[in-house]
């Protein structure tokens, strides 16, 4: 598509009631791919210009999610993507959001 914005993120949406400690939200494409473990997908993302770097509302990275959901294929992706491991802080970002 073109004009596409390669960098939108999701909108979070916290619900109240529900118990989850994290900020829902803020996903951008690399970051849902990765999630899924879908390196194709991050590679045409990559070569389409999209930032690999980009973090959510938690402040994590794609290769983070990549990593929490053992999404290999993903990690691989992004270190051909450009993305270090050396580029992810430790630890893991701040304290989670408590709501």
């Amino acid at each position: 598509m073109p004009g596409a914005n390669l960098d939108a993120k999701t909108k979070g949406r916290v619900d109240p009631k529900a118990a989850q400690p994290w900020v829902p939200g803020g996903h951008s494409a690399v970051v849902l791919a990765a999630q899924r473990d879908d390196p194709d997908s991050i590679a045409m993302l990559a070569g389409l210009g999209a930032d690999v770097d980009a973090r959510d509302d938690n402040g994590a990275t794609a290769m983070m999610h990549a990593a929490v959901t053992n999404s290999t294929r993903a990690v691989e992706a992004l270190i051909v993507a450009g993305k270090t491991l050396q580029s992810c802080p430790q630890p893991f970002p701040a304290q989670p959001q408590q709501f």
